[in-house]
């Protein structure tokens, strides 16, 4: 989910409050506070309701905006009795006693009500979509070498060296030498450097029980302990350790067991 509806809501919302304060200011100035009522007077009064009228239908579709964001984002809909506080018409008659002008500042507090329960609601929403954002930004799903050709699997196959079956625990991805090798997700740098036949390798703990490998490669660019984000260039194609041709030899394991890499080398996936 982008940020852009969330800026344009939380822009509506803070539209919405100035609106109610200019209405509630403009009635504070006194045009309003007579007790005889001219026609003049009344015109104020209607021209006021006018607007509480418009914030009203402009809050309501917000509400129902509201509503199913929160439901997009994992978070529990609001009561309806909670949801419409502040908004809507009194359902009784107002008494003799009380005043239009005392009826239009009542219409304008439960508006104001409305208001700060519905910013409140998107502030929820914002955080929600934040954490679920860091949470999706740990998981690889970018190739970890653009335009490289995939020329070896997950699974047993015959080991290009020893000629014998063996599990082959990743993917490997076929470039030149000095390609790019881009960290697949956020995460922490817990190895760099030779590691037996896996030559100069990189080891990203993405803190989720996901962890990432980038083998044979020819330089690495990260150091331990160093945080990277997705799309970051952490090193460059090679062929060191034991390998027959240049390439990158990428791993996902989960709690330390490899598992195929396939499913989390989305197609189409664009890092920007």
């Amino acid at each position: 989910m982008s940020f852009a509806p969330r800026s344009r809501i939380r822009a509506s919302a803070v539209v919405l409050s100035c609106m109610v304060f200019a209405a509630s200011s403009y009635m504070a100035g006194g045009r309003l506070v007579a007790r005889s009522y001219r026609g003049h007077e009344f015109a104020q009064v209607a021209s006021v309701r006018a607007q509480i009228a418009s914030l009203t239908e402009s809050i309501n579709k917000l509400n129902d905006e509201n509503a199913a964001l929160r439901i997009a984002v994992g978070l529990a809909p609001l009561p309806s009795d909670v949801y419409k506080v502040g908004i809507g018409g009194r359902a009784a008659p107002w008494p003799e006693a009380v005043t239009p002008e005392l009826d239009t500042w009542d219409r304008l507090d439960r508006l104001s009500r409305g208001v700060r329960l519905l910013k409140g609601s998107y502030r929820q929403v914002e955080s929600r979509i934040r954490e679920n954002e860091e949470t999706l930004s740990r998981v690889p799903s970018i190739t970890p070498v653009p335009g490289a050709v995939v020329n070896s699997r997950f699974g047993v196959r015959l080991h290009p060296i020893f000629g014998v079956k063996a599990m082959h625990e990743g993917m490997d991805f076929a470039a030149e030498t000095g390609s790019p090798v881009l960290a697949t997700a956020d995460g922490v740098v817990t190895f760099a450097g030779k590691y037996g036949g896996y030559g100069n390798m990189i080891e990203i703990d993405h803190q989720n029980g996901l962890m990432t490998r980038y083998a044979h490669n020819h330089a690495n660019h990260v150091q331990v302990g160093q945080r990277v984000t997705r799309g970051q260039v952490i090193g460059l194609v090679g062929a060191t350790g034991i390998t027959t041709s240049t390439h990158l030899h990428y791993e996902v394991r989960r709690d330390g067991v490899a598992i195929d890499p396939q499913p989390y080398v989305l197609p189409g996936v664009i890092v920007e």
